[in-house]
């Protein structure tokens, strides 16, 4: 069982081909790492420092530019501060130029002497309560905000002359870090996500695992925390990453490692040759799929099991899309395999067929109903796995389209696809099986008759049973069941077609071997989607909508825990003064809300914060305007939660409330509990959070 040459060659150039790209994705891979990380985590954590450093060199580089764009007349920033609108036209039209092809996010205000913005481009600063730093000296800071920390530079402008008096500022700023739930403010730096710490009034020195973060003239604008676990975190992910690519190149070599083993099957004569190359190429099969899946592990894609997929059995399938994807394609290679397989053992014994007698009837007919049987129990598998597993996914299984752009909706229906054809290529060679025995050429009318009736009679019959309803329908069963039958019956009849047809009318016969078994079973995927969308709508939705008051309530009970848990909101009441006029400012309660389950789940809510006066120092909201807000607290709330529900208007209609509020209270020395602010937590039943 010596194999050809031709075949060693292509073997021995195929393994070490995949040699060489194994040793390349591993030197690539240890290359990055050291670049990336260093030969440790202190290294790792200068680097973080550098390429933060680098972010902010470029930022300011931004904000030179723009400045040294913005040419403002003196005369026109005076008139402007004085109402005149020509100037204030014409400061607009000179920062809009200053702006043009600039970063994104850019936004640059004009300031005369009063803390009042002139003209501006991009998010102006908020002067509901201005920084006095605007009317400082030249500065750089960090600002945050409900978005985010943003990168500030106040740049005076000064009339010409000897005296350089102060006519105006300029404030330009940038979006530099993001902000999580939790009250950090992240920045991706390629190595680690850095957590940024700002620099506040009174300085701020580094903790462990922080470094400073520095301007280009030295000063500390904060501190950039990368801990060790967190280096320790990304490194060894990066690790898995290589590791996957490395089984990634092993799947490939496997997976051109059938081609040689297919070649030999074709060019031989020996079946037992015959029989060996196919369990190889199995084999190779089975192998590259395992890969694959110790791939995934690595990688970690987002899940979409259901507990009605695990139910079903195919909990492997659903980890997440791209395993159902590598699922499918298995199987489909297996079907593939098989299918060309019996073609050429067909083939070897084309003249073995028995010739006709009338005795053979009732093997002929009992054979049919075998098969028939077969390939309807498992369309019938196959409906169910639709049903209870591929439908229960929260991936649209009927959109087909590739807009909206999402590779994990694109795996998991190239998925299913695959996995069509493969079931339509199964079931066409149990039929086929079934009447190898006979040469069909040769068989009568009647006796062909037979054959086909008897394919659709077993599982028509079984399909009509009342308890199969429960697994598949019946008519689009009944489709694909006929769909499959009709295949069966003249696959050779396109064989021989394509066998003289060209290059390009056996691509269009690839292409409908993949696109008619889909529209074979799309009216199954069509009720199988309907029948999910009501399950969800009776087993998840409703209950959602009958028990939203209770789950309020136990929302509302986290977010005042998670409250209390938040130190120093007295200093912060004592500290924050009311704002002069318009609405109260939203930086202090956002950063309340923005650490609770109010924002993790994005509730129609509220914080609002007092002082000791009553009067409102901030006031952050989302979705729920200030008409239906508690005015100031009539009278002072003790230090622990107070927690009622009313029915309150919300503009033409009536909408449930639930209120909490407690005082924020200190110790003096003497003893005594003085109240100092309070704090108030609206949050609205609205069937939108469902």
């Amino acid at each position: 069982m010596k194999p050809p040459p031709f075949i060693v060659r292509t073997a021995v150039r195929l393994v070490l081909a995949g040699a060489a790209a194994l040793a390349l994705v591993w030197v690539t891979g240890r290359t990055v790492e050291q670049q990336r990380f260093g030969p440790d985590t202190t290294a790792a954590r200068e680097r973080v420092a550098q390429r933060m450093t680098a972010v902010v060199s470029e930022l300011e580089a931004e904000f030179a530019a723009a400045t040294a764009r913005l040419v403002i007349s003196p005369a026109d920033l005076r008139q402007a501060a004085a109402g005149e609108p020509a100037p204030q036209r014409r400061l607009f039209d000179a920062v809009t130029a200053a702006t043009d092809g600039s970063r994104a996010g850019l936004s640059v205000t004009v300031y005369g002497t009063a803390p009042v913005p002139l003209a501006w481009m991009g998010r102006p600063v908020d002067t509901s309560n201005p920084d006095p730093r605007i009317s400082g000296p030249a500065a750089m800071f960090l600002a945050p905000d409900a978005l985010g920390l943003r990168l500030v530079r106040v740049h005076p402008i000064h009339a010409p002359g000897a005296a350089g008096e102060r006519i105006g500022t300029i404030v330009l700023q940038l979006p530099l870090a993001r902000a999580e739930a939790d009250g950090r403010y992240v920045l991706p730096t390629g190595i680690v996500d850095a957590s940024i710490r700002p620099r506040y009034e009174g300085g701020v020195l580094p903790e462990r695992d922080e470094v400073p973060m520095r301007s280009s003239d030295g000063s500390v604008l904060g501190t950039i925390e990368v801990s060790a676990a967190a280096v320790e975190a990304a490194h060894r992910r990066f690790s898995e990453l290589v590791r996957a690519g490395l089984l990634t190149v092993g799947v490939l070599v496997l997976l051109l490692g059938t081609g040689p083993l297919l070649d030999w099957r074709r060019v031989t004569r020996r079946p037992v040759v015959g029989l060996v190359t196919t369990v190889g190429v199995a084999g190779l099969l089975l192998g590259a799929y395992l890969l694959a899946e110790a791939a995934l592990a690595v990688v970690r894609p987002f899940p979409i099991a259901t507990a009605s997929s695990a139910w079903f059995g195919a909990a492997a399938f659903f980890s997440s899309s791209w395993h159902f994807l590598v699922s499918s394609l298995l199987l489909a290679g297996l079907a593939a395999l098989a299918a060309s397989g019996f073609e050429l053992w067909r083939l070897a014994r084309r003249h073995a067929g028995r010739p006709w007698t009338s005795s053979q009837v009732v093997p002929l007919v009992a054979t049919q109903l075998v098969a028939g049987l077969l390939v309807g129990a498992l369309v019938l598998a196959y409906e169910a796995f639709i049903r209870y597993g591929v439908a229960a996914t929260p991936i649209d299984i009927l959109h087909f389209s590739l807009r909206p752009w999402d590779w994990s909706r694109l795996a998991m229906l190239t998925g299913v696809i695959v996995l069509n054809a493969a079931v339509v290529a199964a079931g066409i060679v149990l039929l086929r099986v079934g009447v190898s025995h006979w040469a069909v050429s040769q068989l009568p009318a009647g006796a062909r008759a037979l054959v086909v009736l008897a394919w659709l009679a077993g599982p028509l019959a079984v399909v009509g049973l009342p308890q199969t309803a429960r697994w598949a329908p019946a008519v689009p069963t009944l489709l694909a069941l006929t769909f499959i039958a009709v295949m069966a019956w003249r696959i050779t009849h396109l064989r021989a077609v394509l066998r003289n047809a060209s290059q390009a009318t056996r691509l269009l016969a690839l292409v409908l071997g993949l696109i008619l078994p889909s529209l074979a079973f799309y009216p199954s995927l069509v009720d199988a989607a309907g029948r999910s969308r009501r399950q969800l709508v009776e087993a998840r939705y409703a209950p959602e909508v009958l028990e939203q008051r209770l789950t309020l309530q136990a929302h509302l009970a986290e977010a005042l825990s998670e409250i209390d848990r938040i130190g120093a909101l007295d200093d912060l009441a004592r500290a924050a003064e009311p704002a002069a006029q318009g609405a109260p400012p939203s930086e202090a309660a956002y950063g309340i809300w923005s650490r609770t389950a109010l924002a993790r789940l994005r509730l129609t809510s509220s914080i609002e914060l007092y002082n000791e006066q009553g009067a409102p120092i901030s006031r952050f909201a989302l979705n729920l305007p200030d008409i239906v807000g508690v005015s100031p607290p009539a009278e002072a709330a003790g230090c622990a939660w107070d927690v009622f529900e009313e029915v309150s208007p919300f503009f033409a209609e009536e909408r449930r409330l639930l209120h909490a509020g407690r005082g924020l209270c200190r110790t003096d020395p003497q003893g005594r509990v003085r109240r100092v602010g309070e704090v108030v937590v609206h949050l609205m039943l609205d069937y939108a959070n469902l």
